[in-house]
């Protein structure tokens, strides 16, 4: 007698992201397979950030990474570097002020999972049919011995309240740790980097350095700038300007705690992503709704969508861009784009 097993589905954040987007791009990516050959700015730079916070967590430094990234983008066209911008600087730059800023901030990671502090790939099951897999950026302990966890996000500017309603996967994480024999824990933290760095003042043709009140930088970089350009002589006839830009720090990296969030939100959260892989395990395959918006245009499927609707010549756009990449599940890290 032949014993037939209930069919599952592995479900991951990102996988969740992308079927409540669009019902197209979910089967381009999950069913059909495809990936963009090249890799855009948001997410080279993302994952270029997250690589060197892992290497300092892990080790205390990012040597390793750093090395990586620049043989990596060593390997590209000049035309896609210039297009892309100093990738590895920028990562370094943005990375090095992170932990500047943060340096006595009362956290200390733990080894949690294999023997890693941050990265940590989890696995469990919601039902018998839905197993979530994703990874935890980093679970820190504060000086008061309560374990958060941490999601780094890096963004072009500090998102409001409204990106982070939409953004729960912390939630759904709390429910399953414990479940897989991990400390619960006692609150979240989303932890944004911004990517655009601090502006150095221009320089003016008088000589001196431009102190424009609507300058997007902090005390630390126009101080420094000063000193550069100008010289320590000139630091005093810049103080009291420069001390209008403390607290601009905020603006590029700022955490958002929320302790203990409360049973009822994380159980609705739970919820909502039981019903979402029941949809995916019941019609994902077939599934293949445009879920055409003014959107569209953010998506890295736009062009080969675009062409499938008007009926143009697709095949040589899913030749000469993309490759062939099926996933059994979604293994991948799930944190795959840079914020708006």
């Amino acid at each position: 007698m032949l014993i037939k097993f209930p069919e599952t589905v592995r479900i991951s954040h990102s996988r969740l992201k992308t079927w409540r987007r669009c019902q197209m791009q979910h089967h381009y990516k999950y069913y059909q397979g495809l990936r963009r050959i090249r890799k855009a700015r948001p997410l080279y730079l993302g994952s270029a950030v997250h690589s060197l916070i892992e290497g300092y967590l892990e080790r205390g430094n990012w040597e390793r990474e750093m090395a990586e990234i620049r043989k990596s983008y060593s390997t590209l066209f000049l035309e896609e570097q210039a297009e892309l911008g100093d990738i590895p600087g920028i990562a370094e730059r943005v990375v090095k002020g992170y932990f500047d800023y943060y340096q006595d901030d009362g956290y200390h990671y733990p080894k949690r999972m294999r023997g890693k502090r941050t990265e940590l790939p989890v696995s469990f099951y919601i039902t018998d049919q839905i197993q979530f897999i994703g990874y935890v950026d980093a679970y820190p302990q504060d000086s008061n011995g309560l374990n958060w966890l941490m999601d780094h996000k890096t963004c072009k500017r500090i998102p409001g309240e409204e990106t982070r309603f939409s953004d729960l996967q912390l939630l759904l994480y709390c429910w399953g740790l414990p479940r897989i024999g991990q400390p619960a824990p006692d609150g979240v933290i989303w932890d944004y980097l911004r990517t655009k760095e601090p502006t150095v003042p221009d320089q003016l043709k008088s000589g001196g350095l431009s102190k424009a009140k609507s300058i997007d930088t902090t005390y630390d970089v126009y101080m420094d700038t000063v000193e550069k350009v100008l010289g320590p002589d000139a630091l005093p006839d810049y103080e009291e300007f420069a001390q209008t830009l403390i607290g601009n720090e905020e603006k590029f990296y700022r955490r958002i705690n929320l302790p203990r969030p409360p049973k009822v939100l994380v159980d609705t959260v739970v919820e909502d992503v039981i019903k979402s892989a029941k949809e995916i395990l019941d019609h994902g395959p077939e599934a293949t709704v445009r879920n055409m918006s003014r959107d569209c245009n953010m998506c890295p499927y736009f062009d080969l969508c675009s062409a499938e609707v008007r009926g143009l010549d697709s095949e040589y756009i899913r030749k000469t861009e993309f490759i062939k990449e099926l996933r059994h599940g979604d293994e991948e890290n799930s944190d795959e784009s840079e914020e708006d």
